[in-house]
């Protein structure tokens, strides 16, 4: 849910509570997104804005100023 939040707070995808989560719920949302180019658009461009290109690299590398902080 974490992750989820967080693309929902930054306005790159859309949420339903799992107590409410139905067929119906999930595709109403598929609707919503393949209905509508402009907020189609708009969560793919936030969503890109988001990810991270170097995350591989800069977890290893966060791994290994950890390795050597503790020698």
């Amino acid at each position: 849910k974490t992750n989820a939040s967080y693309l929902v707070e930054h306005d790159a995808a859309m949420m339903a509570e799992e107590d409410k989560l139905s067929p119906e719920t999930v595709l109403s949302f598929i609707r919503r997104v393949m209905n509508d180019s402009h907020e189609r658009e708009r969560m793919c461009n936030n969503a890109r804005k988001l990810f991270k290109y170097d995350a591989g690299e800069r977890l290893v590398q966060l791994g290994t100023a950890r390795k050597s902080c503790r020698a």
